[in-house]
């Protein structure tokens, strides 16, 4: 209890009985004395002073009062003000209430995100540190690869000075045959003046008989010189044919590796190529890194405009078009989703527009950066994949958060979901049980964690999609909030309360629900 009140309850009863007991020596005195006011009788002028002694006491206590306490002065003139600062900080509590559940569930959202991206910096840094060890092991395999280019280069230079060598002695070889061919062509010419000179003699045999054996054995002498020079220019062709295989030989081995060699040559070039993709692969990862870094350290210190998963924008589309059609009207759709982000602050990038689609990103292109085309036809294609399916909610949402200040353009993916039946009108979504005798404050909490909480869960299990402005799931009057608070609070027993919708939603509707009240079955006193 407040001093102020405990003084209250002292002073007042002490006034009274002041009052009390001044009205009655007052009206006694004035009856002993008789006197008449404006022609009454003693006894009716004495209670009429009495009477308004009694009145103009209490109003001379209340001017004390309002000339020496302040919180007395406010209790008269400004009561009205301060039961409306009441209400107005009822209600203000009541939004802070809101507003710290609101802030709690962000608080979780953004640890949720902050896991995400140490999960996603983690990632970065592992392929970064598997980068760094492919092109170590590369650098390694281009050592090799240079030694090896060596010795094929000091193996293709000692088979062509083989080569050159054989080709020194076949030159030789063949000038020993050009000579042996000249000698053994002048000992023919020899023998054949021997011959003609011996059938000259023959004409006169019988006086130079001894000058015919003379020249007899000139003869055999000269066809032994000539046996003996076929012989030697026979070795000498078997000399020169070996020569020529040795030769031949050696030409096919060099040839083998200079193929070998240029194939070595090929495969340092690849690697060496390879080498320098995978440098600049890990400089780009290093510069987003650092630049993804530097980027949360901002977004930690700025305000945030879009945070990831907002929607920009969200129509209904059927698939009665010609897939050129629907990829032109994907193209559209991210204009006006520009419009929306440029309201926000968001600037027009080289695409003309202040949006960057970056996703969906179609599996099979990984060789190549992925362009806002490849992404639009890729959902085209996803969606014309369902032929069954006639009518679509195509949604253009923040892909990651967008802080105050950042300049460039905002990025953000196409979804596509079936627009579909979600729930049946008065179908049980979530239900919970209040006990009997409950303040407001609990209903009401048990209620928002209802809403909040098993409404929400339900909802995104069945793919249904959240008010694009709030992010929730199943609007409810606040007013039949409140009646529903008050229901509860005056009933005596355990209740059971659901929530339904009041008519049938789909995918991309706006769900409102209401609360239904069942009783909750007491359980036998014995089962206790």
């Amino acid at each position: 209890m407040s001093p102020n009140a405990i003084i209250a309850f002292l002073v007042l009863p002490l006034a009274g009985a002041l009052i009390a007991w001044a009205g009655d020596v007052i009206g006694y005195r004035l009856g002993k004395r008789r006197v008449s006011l404006f022609g009454l009788r003693p006894r009716s002028t004495a209670r009429l002073i009495g009477l308004l002694f009694g009145a103009g006491l209490p109003v001379l206590g209340l001017l004390v009062a309002m000339a020496f306490v302040p919180d007395a002065r406010k209790a008269i003139f400004q009561l009205d003000a301060m039961e409306e600062q009441i209400d107005s900080l009822t209600a203000l509590r009541d939004q802070l209430s809101d507003a710290n559940a609101a802030l709690q569930k962000r608080r979780d959202e953004l640890s949720d995100e902050v896991g995400e991206v140490r999960a996603q910096s983690e990632d970065l840094q592992r392929q970064i540190q598997a980068l760094g060890e492919r092109s170590r092991t590369l650098e390694s395999e281009v050592a090799q690869l240079e030694k090896a280019r060596a010795e094929l280069s000091a193996r293709v230079a000692k088979s062509e000075s083989q080569y050159k060598a054989a080709e020194t002695r076949l030159r030789e070889k063949e000038a020993d045959l050009k000579d042996t061919r000249e000698k053994l062509a002048g000992a023919q010419g020899s023998l054949t003046e021997a011959t003609q000179a011996l059938e000259a003699q023959h004409a006169r045999a019988s006086e130079l008989d001894e000058k015919n054996r003379a020249l007899e054995a000139t003869k055999a002498r000269l066809d032994a010189q000539v046996d003996g020079l076929k012989q030697q220019v026979a070795g000498l062709e078997a000399d020169v044919g070996k020569a020529e295989d040795e030769l031949a030989k050696l030409n096919k081995e060099l040839e083998g590796l200079k193929t070998e060699l240029a194939q070595k040559q090929s495969e340092i070039d690849a690697k060496l190529t390879e080498i320098e993709r995978l440098k600049g692969q890990m400089e780009r990862l290093a510069a987003e890194y650092d630049q993804y870094r530097r980027r949360q350290t901002g977004i930690a210190a700025s305000a945030v405009v879009y945070e990831a998963g907002d929607v920009l924008v969200r129509v209904k589309a059927r698939t009665d078009e010609t897939d050129e059609d629907f990829s032109r009207w994907l193209v559209e759709l991210l204009e006006f989703a520009s419009v929306a982000a440029e309201r926000r602050g968001a600037v027009r990038g080289l695409n003309g527009r202040a949006v960057l689609l970056v996703a969906p990103v179609p599996p099979e292109i990984i060789d190549r950066p992925v362009t806002e085309l490849d992404s639009v036809e890729y959902l085209t294609k996803t969606i014309r994949s369902f032929p069954v399916i006639e009518e679509w909610v195509v949604s253009v949402t923040v892909f990651r958060r967008f802080v105050k200040g950042e300049t460039g353009q905002v990025h953000v993916r196409m979804i596509a979901q079936p627009n579909e039946r979600v729930f049946v009108q008065d179908e049980v979504i979530a239900e919970t049980v209040v006990p009997a005798g409950s303040e407001a404050a609990d209903v009401f909490t048990a209620l928002w964690v209802l809403l909040r909480g098993g409404v929400r869960q339900e909802a995104i299990r069945r793919n249904m999609l959240p008010e694009p402005d709030s992010g929730q799931y199943g609007a409810v009057d606040s007013r039949e909030l409140f009646e529903v608070i008050e229901e509860i609070e005056d009933l005596e027993y355990n209740v059971r309360v659901q929530v339904v919708p009041i008519r049938d939603t789909y995918t991309a509707d706006q769900m409102k629900v209401k609360f239904v009240i069942h009783r909750e079955p007491q359980a036998p006193a014995d089962a206790r």
